[in-house]
């Protein structure tokens, strides 16, 4: 409920893109302050608001999705200025201490690795991690987790490039004509970090975070999810 409030308050500048690690979808709409917002390792099973949520600016990425390719979840987090992470996220035999308990969710490793993603992003300003139950937490198996997934996001920290803001000039372009679209997308590749932006409007200076999987899969005039949904918002 705390978590809820933040989420709604004027704590949160406007405009701001918010990251959720959740196995359950937002069940109301975003607040038109927050331009989009991610909703990372959902279980499709107990969202049955999928489409509404998808209409109201609530991307989805499930945790099947984020199992067969959790490094495609690294462009969300790059974006995102707020992380809120629910624990109830994580399967019950890997965090037993959570208030909502589950057989299913998230593996401790992979918690950690979205910890550290975040940590490497330049514009996340809060993370929030909420709905853990010390009683329990018998063994202290998931103070253990917090404690790892504390310190990959400091790896993360300490591993950021300095990319924030984009710099252009610094970046490989490559310009892919699609057949879909009567402009062509221009993607940006880091030399230094090896990640990806696209620009979507050539209107604005704005690059947006993808993966090199986006990129491949246009320059084979395919486009992933993660574009088409990005040129119905920016184009």
């Amino acid at each position: 409920e705390l978590a809820e409030t933040i989420f709604e308050s004027s704590f949160i500048p406007e405009s701001s893109i918010l990251a959720q690690i959740s196995r359950t979808a937002r069940e109301k709409p975003v607040s038109m302050k927050q331009r989009s917002t991610f909703n990372i390792a959902y279980q499709s099973h107990r969202s049955i608001q999928d489409h509404l949520l998808q209409i109201n600016g609530t991307e989805l990425f499930s945790l099947g999705e984020l199992r067969n390719n959790v490094t495609e979840t690294e462009p969300y987090f790059r974006n995102a200025d707020v992380l809120f992470f629910n624990l109830s996220a994580v399967r019950s035999s890997d965090a037993p201490g959570q208030e909502h308990p589950s057989p299913t969710g998230l593996f401790s490793e992979e918690v950690c690795q979205l910890m550290r993603y975040s940590g490497l992003s330049e514009k996340v300003r809060l993370v929030w991690i909420y709905g853990y139950d010390s009683l329990r937490d018998q063994q202290n198996t998931t103070a253990d987790l917090l404690a790892q997934a504390i310190w990959y996001f400091m790896k993360g920290l300490n591993n950021q490039k300095g990319e924030y803001p984009v710099d252009k000039t610094k970046l490989k372009t490559y310009i892919v004509e699609y057949s879909g679209i009567d402009i062509p997308l221009t993607f940006y590749r880091s030399d230094l970090s090896t990640r990806w932006w696209v620009e979507i409007n050539s209107q604005s200076d704005e690059l947006i975070p993808c993966s090199r999987k986006d990129y491949l899969q246009a320059k084979n005039d395919e486009l992933s999810d993660r574009l088409i949904k990005l040129l119905n918002i920016y184009s």
